[in-house]
């Protein structure tokens, strides 16, 4: 649900460079205001219902999580699962339980009653971040950052340095979107437990970083 948001602020950056000729407020506004429209117009699409649902779920459960028998009536389950691996990071912060951990901690808690069964069937908490530090600690987490945030780092300072006719800077804006999508969608999944998606994410991060040259440094005068 964030994701498009997101990617649409970015987008709105990235051609800002492309109106200098043009009001880009106006242009913006525009589209702002076309974007609106289309949400009336078509008001019971089936995202709109289920983001509707989604946050009428999540607030039942936040005020009645205690009293709830079955975690999986609830479409909001991830917050459960949340709170158990957030559990978990408290109380092993820096080392992590090893990646078959979460999931033999949450069992033994549906077990013994503390949390309603639904949620240990899952082997991990549907975060990759959290994923990482309830598995492998801080240590799993910096890591993970740091795939996403570095040649994100590269990118962004690609993007400030290309010229205004050089085409390497939309492919960096191409790059930007990647990584900011794979960083969103692992909110509520771990992305890079599927060989298809890491390698995708590998060599079009590959491909988009090798366009890339860093300019050459100017003469002093």
């Amino acid at each position: 649900m964030i994701t498009i948001p997101f990617l649409t602020l970015i987008f709105i950056f990235q051609i800002r460079q492309h109106l200098k000729s043009f009001n880009a407020k106006i242009v913006i506004s525009a589209m702002a205001a076309i974007f609106v429209f289309l949400l009336f117009l078509f008001p019971h699409l089936y995202l709109a219902e289920r983001f509707e649902k989604g946050i009428d779920e999540a607030r039942d459960f936040i005020k009645n999580h205690e009293r709830v028998n079955y975690i999986g009536e609830y479409e909001a389950h991830h917050l459960r699962m949340w709170m158990e691996a957030a559990i978990i990071i408290k109380d092993h912060p820096f080392f992590g339980v090893g990646p078959k951990g979460y999931r033999q901690i949450v069992t033994n808690r549906v077990n013994t009653g503390q949390i309603a069964p639904g949620v240990e069937i899952f082997d991990e908490p549907h975060n990759f971040y959290l994923n990482m530090w309830t598995s492998y600690g801080i240590a799993g987490l910096m890591i993970l950052l740091a795939f996403f945030l570095t040649p994100l780092a590269v990118l962004i300072h690609a993007i400030r340095t290309a010229g205004d006719d050089d085409g390497s800077r939309d492919m960096a804006w191409c790059g930007v979107y990647l990584i900011t999508g794979y960083m969103l969608f692992s909110l509520t999944g771990t992305l890079f437990n599927r060989n298809m998606l890491i390698t995708f994410y590998l060599v079009m991060l590959a491909a988009i970083l090798s366009v890339y040259r860093p300019a050459a440094p100017r003469a002093i005068e």
